[in-house]
């Protein structure tokens, strides 16, 4: 089923703030690690933690629903291929510039000759997601062979496990994998419909969803600590992450209204790959800067979200000025595709919604 246009516009938009968001909690990590920024920002990133990255997942794979109806033949070719090939290129981009240009101030191995020999199958760079991404679309076409509901069971009983121990599944990409794969599948095979349902009620998802979220987070806080909570907390949160998708989404849906919002969001929300691959290094060489710089009036308050505002200017930039060098060999694999093939590149079709897993790695 095809999606109206205003809802293309709300989606975009709901997609374009979760890549802010991002930017904005890497920006914080960075900015901490000189010791500029404020515990206020880091409150913020926690308090949006159940909601960030499960709303990413949640639209990436309603964007993803028609790709995995296609062949399989297609479907590895058309995205498995695709972000595969965007997470070598870029892999190799970013090692060489944490290798060579700067040193990641949070993880310092980053660059070493042991994570060149690992990245490939099992990735420690900010990059991860797109790695995730290439399992994630075979694996939705692979679990749709089997009874929906019961696959949603699963993939929640397995989001629940890695809330109670991480450690049950080794390295953490992997516990990310495993944790926000009910929401890319939820979205791929639930998404247009809870859309349509959202746009008629969007008041009553936001109410609804509000509530069952404040329930959930007082729940979180009040048995966390106490011996209760190995058995209340991961329901929780998981809860609080489901019941975080639709009222991110009501949220978003209201302040669509708001002419300027949607339009900036909305570009964002289509231009969500560029800002993804580069933003991280763009941050490192901003906080270095203003670190290094004498000291400035307000420097802690204005640092994050001025390198945030920042990197998602000059990652937009930086697509623009590569042009068609970036979006034949940088952003998309029709460069390799044209090169093997000898023959004129074809147009690439759109991509997916590029989420972010969250996950306190860079």
């Amino acid at each position: 089923m095809n999606v109206a246009k205003p809802r293309i516009a709300w989606v975009d938009a709901a997609k374009g703030l979760s890549i802010l968001l991002v930017v904005f909690l890497h920006a914080q990590g960075f900015s901490r690690a000189h010791g500029l920024h404020l515990e206020v920002y880091s409150s913020f990133n926690n308090l949006l933690l159940p909601i960030r990255m499960p709303l990413f997942f949640t639209i990436s794979g309603i964007f993803a629903a028609g790709a995995v109806k296609k062949r399989w033949s297609e479907l590895l070719k058309s995205k498995v291929a695709l972000y595969y090939y965007v997470f070598v290129a870029w892999s190799i981009l970013r090692w060489c510039y944490f290798a060579f240009v700067f040193e990641n101030p949070i993880y310092v191995t980053e660059g070493s000759a042991e994570e060149l020999l690992t990245l490939w199958f099992m990735p420690t760079s900010g990059l991860w997601f797109l790695w995730v991404l290439a399992i994630y679309f075979p694996l939705t076409k692979l679990l749709g062979y089997c009874s929906r509901p019961v696959v949603i069971l699963a993939l929640i009983a397995t989001s629940l496990m890695i809330l109670s121990d991480p450690d049950v599944v080794p390295f953490w990409v992997l516990q990310s994998l495993s944790l926000y794969a009910l929401f890319f599948v939820g979205g791929a095979w639930y998404g247009r419909r809870a859309i349509d349902w959202l746009i008629r009620h969007p008041a009553l998802a936001l109410a609804g969803a509000g509530a069952v979220y404040v329930v959930a987070g007082a729940t979180v806080q009040l048995f966390e600590n106490t011996p209760a909570g190995s058995v209340l907390v991961p329901p929780g949160r998981l809860i609080l992450s489901i019941a975080g998708v639709p009222l991110m989404c009501a949220a978003i849906l209201f302040a669509c209204r708001v002419g300027p919002f949607c339009r900036v969001m909305s570009y964002l929300g289509r231009n969500t790959l560029p800002i993804y691959v580069a933003h991280q290094m763009i941050l490192v060489a901003i906080t270095a800067a203003v670190a290094a710089a004498a000291p400035l009036p307000l420097v802690n308050v204005w640092t994050v979200p001025f390198a945030t505002a920042l990197a998602v200017i000059a990652s937009l930039g930086l697509a623009r000025i590569l042009g068609t060098f970036g979006d034949r060999w940088l952003y998309s694999s029709a460069g390799l595709k044209a090169a093997f093939a000898r023959r004129p590149m074809r147009e690439q079709p759109s991509l997916a919604p590029d989420v972010v897993v969250e996950s306190n790695r860079m």
